[in-house]
């Protein structure tokens, strides 16, 4: 018989492979027949719910953010400049142009680390939070419409915000934040739940 380790033939009634010394026990069988169950279980699971796309808030999200801190910034320290701005309203100003970059960054970060999406062809699934987190999962099959909004400077980067309505009674809407190539994003969400119907037999209407 074929050694179960490396391939080579053994006598019948061995215990080791004279080859590379496996242990051809009744044991040791049975033990890598265990090990290998979990792993064909995990590799049909994995392959009935294919992961279609991954993301989280882009880094480019908040760039119109960005734009106007920084002309609003210049028109400040322009201000501060002047001649006619008193010691103390220069100062107030100065504070006031840090707490608004403070702020705004700390959005940033916190929308950056705290928002996570997977979208498989059964399921979306919404991580969110830092310290405590939040998992919200939405199946495709109950998604009943997908659309998506930019603005004018989202529109130049390809970001923008998705916007799914589903029949989920504890989410029955979910927002998408910061999505990059985010028509892209929307159409794939809207195909896996027009699959995920057309096998279960269902009517979806054209939109």
């Amino acid at each position: 018989m074929p050694c179960s380790a490396c391939g080579k033939k053994v006598p019948l009634k061995a215990r080791f492979c004279p080859s590379c010394g496996a242990d051809l026990s009744e044991a040791a069988r049975g033990e890598q027949l265990r090990k290998k169950v979990p792993q064909r279980t995990k590799d049909a699971e994995a392959a009935g719910d294919e992961t279609l796309w991954q993301g989280g808030f882009s880094r480019l999200a908040m760039l119109g953010w960005w734009i106007a801190g920084g002309v609003l910034t210049l028109a400040v320290l322009l201000l501060a400049a002047s001649s006619r701005t008193t010691q103390s309203a220069r100062l107030g100003m100065l504070v006031g142009l840090g707490l608004f970059w403070l702020v705004l960054a700390g959005r940033y970060f916190y929308l950056r680390l705290s928002h996570h999406y997977i979208l498989s062809r059964q399921r979306l699934v919404h991580h969110s939070g830092l310290l405590w987190r939040d998992t919200d999962r939405v199946e495709v099959i109950d998604v009943d419409d997908v659309s998506f909004s930019q603005g004018p400077v989202e529109r130049l980067v390809g970001i923008g915000t998705i916007w799914i309505t589903s029949s989920d009674q504890s989410h029955p809407e979910l927002t998408l934040l910061g999505i990059a190539e985010v028509e892209s994003v929307a159409i794939r969400i809207d195909n896996a739940r027009r699959e995920e119907r057309q096998k279960r037999g269902l009517y979806i209407e054209s939109v």
